[in-house]
């Protein structure tokens, strides 16, 4: 079921439907606050829907296959082997998103795996450097401030997709009373 989101007329001088017409208080006022609980609750859908169960679930990978993980490391530490080069690390970036810049899979990235990423790095870095610097953490990968640019980008509009074809416009239940002239009117 979509996420429904009540019609406003008024709330907006960008959007009213008669430029002429400045809205009665109370009915300018009831679209705004149901504008605001539109935008809270949409917010509260999306991480309910997307942002949670994917960090909840967080490097899942990592438990499931964790014989492959411990190659992975043999394969790296002992055989001289590139850790990115193992078929550990390739099924991680394939199946889970916040791996947002090395990330092979079928969906799209949004910003929400954006900010699972960021805790990831944040949290790997303070528990696994002397310094904390997450910022290491890309470079050392071998990505570039245009390739986080280009992330950004991508997950910005997949994010605006995400929530317009999980939404739908409802009539509104506030009572649309017209309002004073601005006597700008050209009638």
């Amino acid at each position: 079921m979509k996420f429904q989101i009540k019609r406003s007329t008024t709330a907006d001088t960008r959007m009213t439907n008669n430029k002429n017409i400045v809205p009665d208080r109370d009915v300018l006022l009831a679209e705004s606050r149901q504008h605001s609980s539109d935008v809270i609750n949409l917010f509260h859908y999306f991480l309910r829907k997307e942002i949670i169960p994917d960090v909840s679930t967080h490097d899942w990978t990592k438990i499931k296959y964790i014989d492959l993980f411990l190659d992975n490391f043999k394969f790296q530490l002992i055989d001289g082997g590139k850790f990115k080069d193992h078929k550990w690390w390739k099924k991680h970036v394939n199946e889970e998103p916040h791996h947002a810049l090395d990330y092979t899979g079928a969906r799209p990235i949004h910003l929400g795996h954006v900010l699972h990423m960021l805790c990831d790095w944040v949290a790997a870095g303070k528990a696994r450097s002397k310094d904390g610097n997450f910022v290491m953490t890309f470079k050392r990968d071998g990505h570039t401030e245009d390739d986080v640019r280009s992330l950004l980008f991508k997950a910005f509009l997949n994010t605006i997709d995400w929530l317009n074809s999980n939404t739908s416009v409802v009539k509104s239940e506030v009572k649309a009373e017209s309002g004073v002239s601005n006597g700008n009117s050209k009638s």
